[in-house]
């Protein structure tokens, strides 16, 4: 079984340096994964920059994020960018679609959502 550590980037209090001994001191239990917490109302830290500081100072564990907003990100392009950044450090078991980088735009999405609501209902 493998096991995943949350790093604690929402609790109110806990400083930089303390998530920094998190990070490097997760290699000396068996964690398979390290993982952090993506939400715009916490008073959290930013994820992907926590998740790349746990991978430049680990050599083993997987990257995870246990909630990804995409969707507050400007750019996809941009957040493809990080995201495959990642995956170029050793410990990185990141993965992720290449469908992120073209992703559709906000306004594309809503064109969707108006064109099928719209179209005639096919239900009975």
């Amino acid at each position: 079984m493998d096991l995943c550590i949350h790093l604690p980037t929402a609790i109110p209090g806990v400083d930089a340096p303390t998530l920094l001994d998190w990070a490097r001191r997760v290699e000396e239990y068996p964690f398979a994964t390290v993982s952090a917490l993506d939400r715009l109302v916490f008073p959290n830290y930013e994820p992907l920059v926590m998740l790349a500081t746990v991978a430049a100072l680990t050599t083993r564990v997987r990257l995870l994020t246990a909630v990804l907003l995409a969707p507050l990100r400007l750019s996809t392009a941009l957040l493809a960018k990080q995201l495959a950044t990642s995956t170029a450090s050793p410990a990185a078991g990141w993965s992720w679609a290449s469908e992120s980088a073209t992703a559709p735009t906000t306004s594309m999405r809503a064109a969707r959502i108006s064109t099928a609501a719209a179209a005639p209902s096919t239900g009975s």
